[in-house]
C-alpha cells in the first residue's frame, strides 16, 4: 500500500498535526502555570490522563528547559511542589 501521508519532503500531515497540538498544550501549560499549580492540575488541565506519559514527555522537558520551575526545587517529591 502506498503512504498517502508521505510529502516529497519527507515530513506526513499526522506528524505536523501533533506537532501543533503539542505546541498548543505547551503554550496552555505556560499560560495556565502563571500561578503555581500541581502536577495533578496541570495534567487535568490538558486532559492526559496517563501519568507517566504526561510526566515523561511534556512535564520534565519543560522543567528541563527552564520554561517551567518547581516551588520548591530542593525537594521535588514534595507532597507540596507545584
Amino acid at each position: 500500500m502506498k503512504n498517502m501521508n508521505y510529502h516529497v519532503h519527507g515530513t506526513t500531515t499526522q506528524v505536523t498535526v501533533q506537532d501543533a497540538m503539542h505546541d498548543d498544550r505547551i503554550a496552555a501549560i505556560l499560560d495556565f502555570c502563571g500561578i503555581p499549580k500541581s502536577r495533578g492540575e496541570i495534567q487535568q488541565y490538558i486532559g492526559i490522563a496517563n501519568r507517566e506519559h504526561f510526566l515523561k514527555s511534556i512535564l520534565k522537558p519543560l522543567i528541563e528547559s527552564g520554561q517551567l520551575m518547581m516551588t520548591i526545587p530542593d525537594k521535588p517529591n514534595s507532597k507540596s511542589q507545584k
